[in-house]
């Protein structure tokens, strides 16, 4: 049996035994998931430099690079190694976090009912809400403190898990603190950590007890840490509204084959117009999915009157 077999029949048989309780974390992941998946590897950087001097970047320098670790000349370490030190010196400040987030949410960038229904949940239930992602800790954190604001409404949620630079006073970067690898390492004086060891540091740091059971994930591929806690909810965009990286990425295909507890479909259809209420609902009451998909399709679309 293949592994993603096995996965499949993991998370068939959870949703047939429906053990889930309601979670007092949700993590929450921001590329492709929270931030619509159009979004290409140095977007922001497009903004400033221009697409031709990007493209330009991306054929002399990190093209090379990739097929060196392609070849394991380089490890995959020493790569994200590398692609951080071009970021820093093509000039990173966190005011250009900021600004690239706000522009995102002012292009209709967000999947405003999946952060719409978070902001109701913390606020209904005292949920904490934690954004993941393997880009830097302080764009997770400008998403946290300015996410509900960009759509009109109050409050903040509780933080972020990501890599980390090194700061200036001038909020430029000068430096690689940690990443987010795929195995824990360290290379030089620069730590890398799996989500999964950022994510127990960070609840450590922050003295949060939960068990494992009582977190969800929320993600557009993620499996390892669906599995890993007690629900996993996916977010499922149209493919023509994936960019062509998204769209070569295995595990980001191998998700739409079942590897959820539930999903929120974003094409157009019942899903799309109940997608605030439905993540509301099952994220509530993980209980609702004894029911089968098509029963809490009917079930929200009666009970919000749509």
């Amino acid at each position: 049996m293949t592994v993603i077999q096995k996965d499949i029949a993991f998370f068939k048989k959870r949703r047939k035994d429906s053990v889930y309780v309601r979670p007092k974390v949700i993590l929450v992941d921001v590329d492709g998931t929270v931030v619509k998946p159009r979004i290409k590897m140095y977007s922001m950087s497009e903004e400033k430099l221009g697409k031709q001097a990007v493209a330009q970047i991306e054929r002399n320098r990190i093209r090379p690079l990739r097929q060196q670790m392609i070849k394991r000349e380089i490890s995959f370490e020493q790569y994200l190694l590398e692609l951080s030190k071009i970021d820093i010196e093509l000039g990173e400040y966190y005011a250009d976090y900021k600004e690239f987030f706000t522009t995102l949410a002012q292009q209709g960038m967000l999947n405003e009912p999946l952060v719409r229904a978070l902001g109701m949940i913390k606020k209904k239930h005292k949920t904490k809400v934690i954004f993941l992602t393997s880009n830097l800790r302080i764009y997770g954190e400008i998403i946290s403190d300015n996410a509900l604001r960009l759509l009109g409404e109050r409050g903040i949620f509780d933080g972020a898990v990501g890599a980390e630079y090194l700061f200036d006073k001038k909020g430029k970067a000068i430096g690689v603190k940690s990443l987010i690898s795929h195995a824990d390492a360290k290379l030089g004086k620069v730590r890398f950590m799996t989500k999964e060891t950022a994510i127990k540091d960070y609840f450590k740091k922050n003295k949060i007890k939960v068990r494992d059971e009582e977190v969800a994930v929320v993600s557009d591929a993620d499996t390892a840490l669906m599995k890993r806690y007690g629900l996993g909810g996916l977010v499922l965009y149209p493919l023509s509204e994936l960019s062509k990286q998204f769209k070569e990425i295995e595990y980001i295909r191998n998700a739409r084959k079942g590897l959820f507890d539930f999903c929120v479909d974003y094409a157009k259809g019942k899903d799309l117009e109940i997608a605030q209420e439905k993540w509301q609902a099952v994220l509530h009451d993980p209980s609702l999915l004894q029911m089968s998909d098509a029963s809490l399709k009917t079930y929200l679309i009666n009970q919000y009157g749509k």
